[in-house]
């Protein structure tokens, strides 16, 4: 995700800005003093993945930047510094507009450092999930937080989906990568482990299983 960030950050040309240019250096930092991660938070309680239909976060305008309210049910990457939110942009009447045309992308401020997370953002409940548990995940609510508007209004759904292209991408080759891994594993156990008098690499059944994983 924080690869992700910094690419949605570049594609939208900001980096012209000073502001999200020292992000940029932050999130690109190979300095663990100085390196930043991102969050992703997309997902609400009343879609899961039908984020256009879904969307219920609106954005108050609050002087040149605006203040988010608005519960995120699935909010990867809860401790970041920042992250990237969709949500809809209220006019003075209160009104928004529905559908995909009606998000924006927003860049939030998570924590300023190693400091806590800022007052406006209520973590309601950890995720018990099965994997990345050193990555929390989070319900969470906006009440009020700061955000700067990163996208055209509407545009926030293809604004987004660079950060999901890119840790989609890291997700196939992390799978890929251990899959291999534990073939290589199991392949090399195998002229090491001895059952009914031979190697088992000798035995037909278990090189078929070595060769079908292989293929996969």
């Amino acid at each position: 995700m924080t690869d992700g960030a910094a690419k949605v950050l570049s594609s939208l040309n900001l980096l012209q800005d000073p502001y999200f240019q020292t992000v940029f250096d932050h999130l690109t930092s190979t300095d663990n003093k100085t390196f930043w991660t991102s969050g992703q938070w997309m997902t609400e309680k009343g879609g899961g993945s039908d984020v256009a239909n879904a969307t219920e976060t609106v954005a108050l305008p609050d002087g040149r930047n605006y203040k988010l309210y608005g519960y995120k049910w699935f909010s990867s990457a809860t401790d970041a510094n920042i992250a990237l939110t969709l949500a809809r942009i209220s006019d003075d009447e209160g009104n928004v507009i529905q559908g995909s045309k009606g998000l924006t992308l927003f860049f939030v401020k998570v924590k300023e450092n190693d400091g806590p997370i800022n007052e406006t953002i209520k973590i309601i409940k950890l995720k018990d999930k099965m994997g990345t548990r050193q990555l929390p995940t989070a319900e969470l609510f906006l009440d009020g937080h700061q955000a700067r508007k990163i996208s055209e209004e509407g545009r926030g759904i293809p604004s987004i989906s660079q950060m999901l292209q890119i840790t989609r991408l890291h997700n196939a080759i992390s799978c890929a990568s251990y899959a291999q891994r534990a073939f290589s594993l199991a392949r090399d156990y195998s002229h090491r482990r001895e059952a009914f008098g031979k190697k088992i690499i000798e035995l037909p059944l278990h090189i078929q299983t070595l060769a079908r994983i292989d293929l996969i």
